[in-house]
């Protein structure tokens, strides 16, 4: 969090130097920046008031910006690991799909990918970066990536999956997909713990 904050000031105070400077040169005999008396304050026009009005605002969104945690949910080191998976499509029960998936931990993120396999044979993959994890609930977006008939064709899913207590080791989840592409699709999923 702290690398994020450090670039977002960095812009916030780069950023508006950039109309500053070319605003300096245009404007040169205007500039001013004056001190006139303490009661009064600092007096100052051209493009360097605009400058300290936009890292004023600048400060504004960076103060915000750092009152924001950004904490590792505790369950998160309960779901990393490798998970065998079968597939239940809702408009054809005997469309049944298997395989695998890999749940790292990267960087306090969760990383999903996985594989498909038809007879054995992989037909395609997927993977996902985005996600939202609760005490008992993973909701994750996914780019699945298939061969139908020789050709690649990408789709992108949802997939929500419900799992017990989180203060012992998960070693199963159910839950639903959602898949939509050129073949829109859904059913049911459960993950088991390999």
């Amino acid at each position: 969090m702290t690398n994020i904050l450090l670039k977002a000031w960095a812009i916030l105070l780069l950023l508006p130097a950039i109309p500053v400077i070319a605003l300096y040169f245009f404007f040169s005999s205007q500039n001013y920046f004056h001190l006139t008396d303490t009661s009064k304050g600092i007096v100052a026009a051209g493009p360097i008031a605009a400058y300290v009005v936009l890292v004023g605002i600048g400060w504004n969104i960076y103060s915000r910006l750092s009152k924001i945690t950004i904490s590792e949910p505790r369950n998160l080191g309960t779901l990393t690991g490798e998970w065998k998976f079968k597939s239940v499509s809702s408009s054809n029960p005997n469309d049944i799909r298997r395989g695998t998936c890999n749940i790292v931990k990267n960087q306090g993120a969760l990383k999903l990918n996985g594989n498909f396999l038809e007879n054995e044979n992989p037909v395609g993959n997927w993977e996902s970066g985005m996600y939202k994890l609760g005490d008992s609930r993973l909701d994750f977006f996914y780019e699945l990536h298939e061969l139908k008939q020789g050709q690649q064709e990408l789709s992108n899913g949802i997939c929500t999956l419900t799992f017990g207590s989180v203060s012992e080791k998960i070693s199963e989840m159910d839950g639903i997909w959602i898949l939509v592409g050129k073949q829109k699709a859904a059913g049911s999923i459960t993950f088991s713990r390999i």
